[in-house]
Formats: C-alpha cells, sequence, structure tokens
C-alpha cells in the first residue's frame, strides 16, 4: 500500500502532466481556505484514481470531460479539462 506522501507524490506529478502550472495553482489557492481538501484532492484524485493505468490520458481527459458535463455545475474544472485535449 502506497504511503501518504508517495499518493501525494503521485498526485502532484500526474496534476502536473494534465493542467501544467494550472493545476498547482488551484491547489495553492485552496490550501488557504482549505488545506486538507486540497491535499486529498491531489493524493485521491489525481494520486489514486485518475493515475491508474488501464487507460491512457485523452480516453481518461473524455471521461472525465464526460462526468463534468453531466454534473453541470464545474466550468472552472471543466476549461481546465478540457484545455488537454
Amino acid at each position: 500500500m502506497a504511503t501518504p506522501g508517495d499518493r501525494y507524490a503521485a498526485g502532484v506529478a500526474t496534476l502536473n502532466s494534465i493542467t501544467g502550472s494550472s493545476g498547482e495553482a488551484m491547489v495553492e489557492s485552496l490550501k488557504d481556505i482549505t488545506p486538507d481538501l486540497a491535499s486529498w484532492i491531489v493524493a485521491f484524485a489525481y494520486g489514486d484514481v485518475i493515475s491508474l493505468p488501464g487507460l491512457d490520458k485523452p480516453v481518461r481527459q473524455v471521461a472525465t470531460i464526460a462526468a463534468l458535463m453531466a454534473l453541470g455545475t464545474v466550468a472552472a474544472q471543466l476549461k481546465v479539462h478540457s484545455m488537454v485535449l
């Protein structure tokens, strides 16, 4: 099982490969408001889920965009993920 530090490091690497520096800027902005949420997003969403092997980056991004569009209330996240394709 990966340690929290390993999950966070994997999450940062995945986040950077998807968003460049805009993802890290988002995480930094969240740290002022809720540092635990910022760390959780990086470690869980990007370190555990998005970095899983099996799907290539374009397919994973299409799935992410589809989920964000279905939610309909996350325009900022949709903009970040759609810039990657």
